[in-house]
Parts: C-alpha cells; sequence; structure tokens
C-alpha cells in the first residue's frame, strides 16, 4: 500500500493576537500541530525544524498533514486571522547526504558513464516535478506566481522532451 504523501504547511501570525493559539486548537484534533511562538520551551521536532524561520514578534504555527487536506488547513489557518502561509514538502531544502551523515564524495577520475549520466538525468526529473508540483499547489491556493513559475507550469512538456 502505498503512503499518502505528507505536506507541512507553515503559518505566520503576528505574536500579540493570539490567532496562532486559536488556530493550532481548531487543527489539533485532525492534523500533526505545535506552535512556536515568542516562548519557546520543549517543543516538538516538527517545530525545531522549522522555528528559526520566525521573525521577532511572529509566532509560527507548523502543521504536517496529507497533501489532500492542504486547501482545508489553509482555509481553517485563514480564518484566524491574516497568516503568511506556505505548504511544503517535508524534505525540500534538504541537502543531499551519505548515509553516515557526510556530503557525497566527487568521483576520482572525474569521468561520467552513461549509467550516472541518467542516474543524474532521473533525479534532475524528479526534482523537476516537484517543483512544479509546488508550483500547481501554489496555484490551487490563489498565491500569486511570477512569470517564470508561469512559464514552467505551461511548458514543463517541453523542459521533459528537451
Amino acid at each position: 500500500m502505498k503512503a499518502k504523501p505528507v505536506r507541512i504547511v507553515l503559518a505566520f501570525y503576528s505574536s500579540e493576537e493570539g490567532h496562532a493559539e486559536r488556530a493550532v486548537q481548531a487543527l489539533k484534533s485532525t492534523d500533526k500541530v505545535c506552535l512556536a511562538g515568542p516562548v519557546e520551551s520543549n517543543l516538538p521536532a516538527l517545530c525545531n525544524r522549522y522555528k528559526a524561520l520566525r521573525l521577532e514578534g511572529e509566532s509560527l504555527v507548523v502543521v504536517e498533514t496529507v497533501a489532500t487536506r492542504v486547501e482545508a488547513v489553509v482555509k481553517t489557518l485563514r480564518l484566524q486571522g491574516s497568516p503568511a502561509i506556505f505548504a511544503v514538502h517535508p524534505d525540500v531544502g534538504l541537502d543531499a547526504k551519505e548515509p553516515d551523515g557526510t556530503a557525497p564524495l566527487a568521483s576520482d577520475t572525474g569521468i561520467q558513464n552513461r549509467r550516472s549520466i541518467l542516474a543524474r538525468l532521473q533525479e534532475n526529473k524528479v526534482e523537476l516535478e516537484l517543483a512544479r508540483d509546488c508550483l500547481m499547489e501554489a496555484t490551487r491556493l490563489d498565491h500569486a506566481l511570477s512569470p517564470a513559475a508561469e512559464w514552467i507550469l505551461d511548458n514543463s512538456y517541453l523542459i521533459r522532451t528537451q
């Protein structure tokens, strides 16, 4: 059975208004949610990963949910004030690491064989599809897209064929 794709929704609220606390209460029963506010003590790992994104005077609500619930989560968050909202894949931004946590080593010979080139093309294809999925999700959430992002959505078939 295939696991459902997970998304992280980040909502940045002003700390002074109490909207973040109400948003957490509204989502607690259906999704994994946490709050990183001005007073940070004993935060769960979910919040620890993203707390550095919070500016002074902000509270950050972090929601882990399945991809099919992102729109409902965003609507719930928007009912509690006017947050800045971002939906991301949990693995976006992670650097490639070896199993022991070190950075991958470059090839000693510097010569790429057919297999390594095809592997790199496959990695690029996956990254492009991930970027396209993120842009589509941003469109569904009524976020404005740059002209370059719109071009990628309109012409992704050209990129794949090239």
